[in-house]
């Protein structure tokens, strides 16, 4: 009897088992004959890492252009504005050489100030662009240029006294035309002045290695 009863369970479970089998066959079956089952499970996430990684495309592209657009904006500013100071310096000289032709003290004066401040004019330059000339890297090493920075130096000092000396001028005369004349001269040295000041500030400010070392030849 209890054989009988273990060959029953045995052939149950050998049927069962079959029968499981065989319908894990069927749905794989069907998942590989009918491809669009595992399209659709895929698609959403596809789509989604797609659309993500183009978005991400866009935004950089949008980002790179902002910036560009924006450092040429600032140095289509920073044209502007020196080429700005040039043109009111340049105005400037042309009034006081039209003015040294005054008759006495005042013309000769003024005369000797618009030609020292041409010159000076070279000379400042000189220095500036001595000054964009050196590399970044060569004044983390070593500084800036101090031999031009010390020109430069001396002819801001020099624009101080001429800026007096013309104020000084503008009190003693009395015409009006020739006082306002004067003061574009002087407001136009004030502004270069200020802008001279401010490069020279900069300039010491960057940190050198070997900055002390070059400073010892340029006292």
């Amino acid at each position: 009897m209890q054989t009988i009863l273990l060959v029953l369970f045995a052939l149950i479970f050998a049927t069962g088992s079959v029968f499981a089998a065989s319908n894990q066959g069927e749905n794989t079956n069907k998942m590989t004959q009918d491809p669009k089952i595992m399209e659709v499970s895929d698609a959403p996430a596809g789509n989604a890492v797609a659309n993500q990684a183009k978005t991400a495309t866009q935004n950089m592209g949008e980002e790179q252009q902002l910036q560009i657009q924006t450092q040429e904006e600032m140095m289509l500013q920073d044209g502007e504005g020196e080429g700005m100071e040039e043109g009111r310096i340049s105005r400037a000289l042309n009034k006081l050489e039209q003015l040294k032709d005054l008759k006495g003290t005042l013309g000769q004066e003024l005369g000797e100030i618009a030609t020292a401040q041409t010159r000076a004019q070279e000379k400042i330059q000189d220095s500036l662009t001595k000054l964009q000339k050196k590399s970044s890297f060569a004044k983390r090493l070593f500084g800036p240029d101090y031999q031009a920075l010390k020109g430069l130096q001396s002819e801001f000092e020099g624009n101080q006294l001429r800026i007096q000396a013309l104020q000084e001028l503008m009190i003693q005369t009395e015409n009006e035309a020739e006082a306002s004349e004067l003061q574009l001269a002087i407001d136009a040295f004030l502004e270069q002045n200020t802008s001279l000041e401010t490069q020279i500030q900069e300039e010491e400010a960057i940190p050198s290695i070997f900055g002390w070392f070059a400073r010892l030849f340029n006292r």
